[in-house]
């Protein structure tokens, strides 16, 4: 296994459109003081036409980690 990302985004009890709590930067300064809302990975592992989809935030720039080679990837949540 020579390609491994390991992602770290808010919480949320159900992935599936609910509440995300954590201490991002987004969450925080668009959710107000009270921490909690509806992030961007509301809708982690929601399966789409059979395959998986997770939300991985901006990593030191405003854009999200890539590749040039997109497959054989394990993702850790």
């Amino acid at each position: 296994m020579k390609k491994v990302l390991w992602v770290k985004f808010g919480w949320s009890d159900y992935y599936r459109g609910g509440r995300v709590g954590g201490n991002f930067g987004w969450l925080n300064d668009n959710l107000g003081k009270k921490k909690e809302g509806r992030g961007h990975e509301a809708f982690n592992f929601m399966p789409v036409e059979g395959t998986y989809y997770c939300y991985v935030p901006p990593q030191a720039t405003n854009h999200a980690p890539s590749n040039a080679d997109p497959d054989g990837w394990l993702v850790i949540c």
